[in-house]
């Protein structure tokens, strides 16, 4: 359970345990839109594809809702209307600093409570630091817009890919994407690699990457990336 935006290496801890489950395995999520409520934040990942790539991994179902659909919910309510009605869960894997239940008003303590009253299991994983702090959604999204794609690529455990519009010689990203500070970077698409300028929220000079829909990864300017990487 959690939003899993940008799907880092924090995120794969708990993807990981998932992954070891031997039933169904389904990620709780919620539609990015209705969670940025404390000001305008960059998304890492569009909900499309956190989707695909969840999927891609070896999960067998995605549930995404709005978070205005469960907000108000008690942690009572939340457990025993989503986790084990809706979904009749076996076992709930989350963050350690998971919380749930109107105005957050419970974490991992009661949500184990309530695991074990229902017979169900549960498990915490224990929150991914590196260099001492948490890798995290927020600390990723600052590098981003600090232009430090390099960092923010070790952090996320792969190149930084955002989706958008190829046309007319440029990139269009797709709406609410954190981007790095106007200037130049490289973006790559299929093994193609063009130099772009980034310029009111547009990259100029992708001609060689063609046109329509796509996928690209984002990279600081002679930092390049292998086709197989993206």
């Amino acid at each position: 359970m959690g939003l899993f935006d940008g799907l880092h290496r924090g995120h794969m801890a708990a993807v990981g345990e998932l992954l070891r489950f031997k039933g169904e395995k389904l990620v709780y999520t919620f539609d990015s839109a209705g969670v940025f409520t404390k000001g305008e934040r960059g998304l890492l990942m569009s909900d499309r594809m956190k989707r695909e790539r969840l999927l891609d991994l070896g999960v067998d179902r995605v549930v995404s809702v709005g978070f205005s659909a469960i907000k108000d919910m008690t942690a009572e309510e939340f457990s025993e209307n989503v986790l084990f009605g809706e979904l009749s869960a076996d076992k709930i894997i989350c963050g350690e600093n998971f919380r749930f239940g109107a105005n957050a008003s419970a974490g991992i303590k009661e949500l184990e409570a309530i695991c074990k009253r229902r017979g169900a299991e549960f498990e915490a994983v224990p929150i991914l630091r590196d260099g001492g702090e948490p890798v995290s959604t927020t600390r990723i999204r600052r590098l981003i817009e600090a232009g430090d794609l390099e960092e923010a690529e070790r952090l996320i455990g792969r190149p930084y890919v955002i989706e958008g519009e190829l046309s007319g010689g440029g990139f269009i990203p797709g709406r609410g994407l954190a981007l790095p500070p106007e200037g130049e970077y490289a973006l790559v698409l299929g093994g193609r690699e063009a130099v772009c300028r980034l310029f009111e929220g547009r990259f100029i000079g992708t001609d060689i990457l063609g046109e329509g829909f796509a996928e690209i990864a984002i990279k600081n300017k002679n930092k390049g990336v292998r086709a197989e990487e993206v």
